[in-house]
């Protein structure tokens, strides 16, 4: 109350942050050469079948550049346990050394099961 938040403001912001701290985990541990910029977007609830919250989507809009290799090392870190994120809107372009080929930018999101 001190900011003037209500307690689903801050929970929806820790939320965020949390997510951000997942892909910055996720990437560097991936050996991403640089990461440029990192920005929490607003979080999308998925309805289920039943009208009720079924998934909430919590996306981050992030820009890094990354070798070929080490791309492909991120794309499968989707599949391991206990990491849940999806990628949307992602643009690959030519990157800035020979070192991190590519320029990768794009929004990837932590899900969360209600």
């Amino acid at each position: 109350d001190v900011l003037g938040w209500t307690d689903a403001e801050v929970r929806i912001r820790m939320l965020q942050l949390r997510a951000v701290e997942k892909l910055v985990d996720l990437t560097l541990s991936r050996r991403i050469q640089k990461l440029h910029a990192i920005h929490p977007l607003a979080p999308v609830t998925h309805m289920g079948p039943d009208r009720k919250p079924l998934v909430s989507e919590y996306p981050v809009r992030a820009e890094f550049d990354v070798g070929f290799d080490d791309l492909y090392l991120l794309f499968q870190a989707i599949f391991e346990q206990h990491q849940i994120f999806v990628f949307r809107n992602l643009r690959i372009e030519a990157g800035p050394t020979q070192q991190a080929p590519l320029r990768i930018s794009g929004v990837m999101s932590a899900l969360l099961f209600e």
